[in-house]
């Protein structure tokens, strides 16, 4: 089978999308509330939209589309499609650039695809914006280098004693969550150290075993101080 080119797939999901926006009104409403944000807060300075394969897309080419503005569509394998706004096939000069995602969680992504896929092309964001953060690791990263960031939302303690009020969530689970934002350590130690067949759940798929396995043989949070033998057993039972 012949490999479809960048452009042919970009114009196959962009159909997708809009006929999927076109149909939705919360839809459109989150799109329209995104593309006044980012003006409030960046002006006309940009001419350009980017968007990550491949959830970024879902709300990047809808939001370049209403804006009038270039989309570029960014590949997982460091490809680029740059899609004018206009009929003529003119790409705007100056590239300035805000990158349209889903989500900013670590910003991990940013760091390791979509910044360096643009400068690898001479290209680079001047900001970024998102439906939602979750907190502000990712975004603190962001502006540390130069790139503010655009939410509509943030995930964090005030937004779940919100949910609490408004009884979409119970006491119980309220108080859990807000021990994770009290201390995230804490919470993960506790939460393992209470499950001691959660490496032995047959319902984890292969992807959720695999990521967990790299969180106890990485433990970015320095969470085997005192249980260092309960971990190397977890982690054995992975194997």
């Amino acid at each position: 089978a012949m490999e479809i080119s960048a452009e042919e797939k970009s114009s196959m999901v962009e159909t997708v999308v809009m006929n999927e926006y076109a149909a939705n009104e919360t839809f459109q409403k989150i799109i329209a509330t995104m593309v006044h944000d980012c003006r409030t807060q960046f002006g006309d300075k940009y001419n350009t939209i980017s968007g990550g394969e491949r959830r970024d897309w879902f709300f990047s080419i809808p939001f370049a589309i209403e804006s009038g503005l270039d989309h570029i569509y960014l590949f997982k394998n460091g490809g680029i499609h740059i899609k004018p706004h206009n009929n003529d096939g003119q790409k705007s000069e100056d590239t300035k650039i805000i990158h349209v995602a889903d989500l900013i969680n670590n910003a991990a992504s940013y760091f390791n695809s979509w910044i360096p896929i643009l400068e690898k092309h001479g290209l680079s964001m001047m900001g970024t914006a998102c439906v939602i953060t979750r907190g502000s690791a990712g975004t603190d990263k962001l502006c540390d280098i130069g790139i503010p960031v655009c939410s509509l939302k943030t995930i964090d303690k005030s937004y779940f004693d919100e949910l609490h009020t408004i009884s979409l969530i119970d006491k119980d689970t309220t108080e859990e969550i807000g021990n994770y934002f009290d201390c995230k350590e804490n919470w993960a130690r506790r939460y393992i150290l209470s499950k001691p067949d959660l490496l032995g759940n047959e319902t984890l798929d292969a992807k959720s075993k695999e990521r967990l396995k790299s969180f106890l043989e990485n433990d970015p949070w320095n969470l085997r101080t005192n249980d260092n033998a309960f971990f190397e057993t977890l982690i054995a039972t992975l194997k």
